[in-house]
């Protein structure tokens, strides 16, 4: 509505101009470097405002190819998140269909297109110990101690893992970081003391 009503306003705009132009009949002559130009005053006026929508064009052409490679390039970031997304949901259905193999492989490509999120480190964890590699998922944790986002994450499956193999001291050196990282976690906190009873820490 706000920009019918603008037209609106620019053609009875150009319309009064025109109206006004016509009421007042006249030549222009210009004389520049032995050159001489003449026209009417309704055609100078034309001539000018067609000198000003170019310019404006070639402005806004300018600006395009200024800014054309950052959007470009943002553009390519953001069909690759996408793409990382895509594969990442994918793979929590595979792995949740106990596809574990083809987990693992979206996994993978999550991370290539995703590479600053946690979360394909996790997938590719996941998998890794759904096949029974434990030392491949043990890995993937690790990666994830780098990200502030994901070293939670990491140090809870590295601790599942250290408790599955019995690995009392390990289990409690990670549960000692993730209460530093989460002090209030009451998970963390009965977990920590269920540890330390375990290795006789009274």
């Amino acid at each position: 509505m706000i920009r019918i009503l603008w037209l609106f306003i620019i053609f009875a705009l150009v319309a009064s101009a025109s109206a006004w132009l016509a009421d007042r009949p006249g030549n222009i002559t210009v004389h520049w470097q032995g050159w001489r130009v003449e026209t009417s005053v309704a055609a100078g006026a034309v001539a000018f405002i067609v000198l000003l929508a170019v310019s404006a064009l070639a402005y806004r052409a300018w600006l395009w190819m200024m800014r054309s490679p950052r959007i470009i390039r943002q553009a390519r970031r953001d069909s690759r998140r996408r793409r990382g997304e895509i594969a990442l949901f994918s793979g929590m259905t595979a792995l949740a269909a106990g596809e574990a193999m083809e987990a693992l492989k979206l996994g993978r490509r999550a991370g290539e297109l995703h590479a600053e999120s946690p979360l394909p480190l996790l997938l590719s964890a996941q998998a890794a110990q759904q096949t029974g590699d434990t030392t491949e998922a043990a890995r993937f944790y690790r990666r994830m101690l780098d990200s502030p986002n994901g070293e939670f994450l990491g140090i809870r499956g590295l601790m599942v893992q250290a408790m599955r193999a019995g690995d009392i001291q390990a289990a409690l050196r990670h549960a000692q970081r993730a209460q530093v990282l989460r002090p209030s976690s009451p998970w963390v906190q009965s977990l920590l003391f269920s540890l330390q009873s375990a290795a006789g820490l009274w």
